[in-house]
């Protein structure tokens, strides 16, 4: 009976040890503190092993980032009254993977906080 218990507690341990899979289409709406301004998108992300690539925005502008259990970071370059700035996202998956929570900031500028939602 001890084995038992131990091998259901390594497989339930190892579960929920996963990591996150975000790979797919997701909404992004961001509203940045000091302005409280928002702005909205669309991320393609794709993910393998913990690495993190994709698109966000009209332009397509390449992301890169990564993915380490529920914690997932991206960043792009982000141009903004002609000059281009790193554009850093922080956050969680929650609800089961549907939902990106978090903090996003531009590099030398305003800071926010964003939701992403998994179409």
């Amino acid at each position: 009976m001890g084995i038992v218990a131990l091998l259901l507690t390594v497989g339930f341990l190892s579960a929920s040890a996963a990591r996150a899979d975000v790979s797919g289409v997701w909404d992004l709406e961001m509203v940045f503190t000091s302005s409280g301004a928002r702005s909205k998108g669309i991320c393609k992300l794709t993910q393998k092993d913990g690495e993190l690539t994709g698109t966000c925005g009209t332009d397509a502008v390449a992301i890169t980032g990564k993915v380490d259990d529920d914690k997932v970071t991206w960043q792009f370059q982000a141009e903004q009254g002609g000059q281009k700035h790193t554009m850093i996202f922080d956050g969680v998956v929650e609800q089961e993977g549907a939902t990106i929570k978090g903090k996003c900031r531009i590099v030398d500028g305003q800071e926010g906080t964003f939701t992403a939602t998994k179409r």
